[in-house]
């Protein structure tokens, strides 16, 4: 039995779905960029793409180009520079 009825593979897609109904469907002014706030933060860095970043922000982007690996990798991001 799962905790309020949700298996662990649901809660990604409750979740998304809920932050996509209340932040950009609701608030499509607000806008935030991982990329563009790594580049303001670790100017140091060799370059800023996903898993140069990630590695630095201290996630293991395992599967590149998978949409959940890289998901994963820009909310382990967005913990840092948000």
């Amino acid at each position: 039995m799962y905790p309020f009825g949700i298996k662990p593979d649901q809660v990604l897609n409750k979740l998304s779905i809920k932050f996509l109904q209340t932040e950009i469907i609701l608030r499509p002014e607000i806008r935030h960029c991982t990329c563009r706030a790594s580049r303001r933060l670790f100017k140091a860095l060799p370059d800023h793409q996903l898993h140069t970043v990630s590695a630095h922000c201290g996630y293991e982007l395992k599967n590149q180009h998978n949409a959940l690996a890289d998901a994963e990798a820009c909310a382990g991001i967005a913990q840092m520079v948000f």
